[in-house]
């Protein structure tokens, strides 16, 4: 099997995400590979903007207001950009290593016990 290598400006975590399922599956066609590349560039923009919340904080002063950093909304489409992307991928269920991936590379799960 041909093994495709990851577009160079990826990050190391993007870049071991793509080596993965590559390694895990048989991600050969044009589209899924352009798929998976989408899906490590939201790994990326999602980690980016998880440093400027770090650094900046969540809620951001500005000459006449408060208001929420603009990160936070990047970070969110980011993760959605991502899991649209391993959807549409339709890995099939001998993945179930991947089902904690989120943690691994940085999306911890969301806590939904007190909505």
């Amino acid at each position: 099997m041909t093994r495709y290598q990851p577009p160079d400006d990826l990050s190391a975590s993007a870049k071991r995400f793509w080596l993965d399922l590559t390694r895990e599956h048989e991600i050969v066609e044009a589209h899924r590979l352009a798929i998976l590349e989408e899906a490590c560039r939201a790994l990326d923009r999602g980690d980016a903007a998880r440093k400027v919340i770090k650094k900046d904080g969540m809620v951001i002063t500005t000459t006449s207001t408060k208001k929420a950093n603009p990160a936070l909304a990047v970070e969110a489409v980011a993760r959605a950009d991502f899991l649209r992307c391993v959807r549409a991928l339709k890995l099939d269920r001998k993945s179930e290593p991947h089902r904690n991936k989120f943690q691994v590379l940085n999306f911890p799960p969301r806590d939904h016990s007190s909505a």
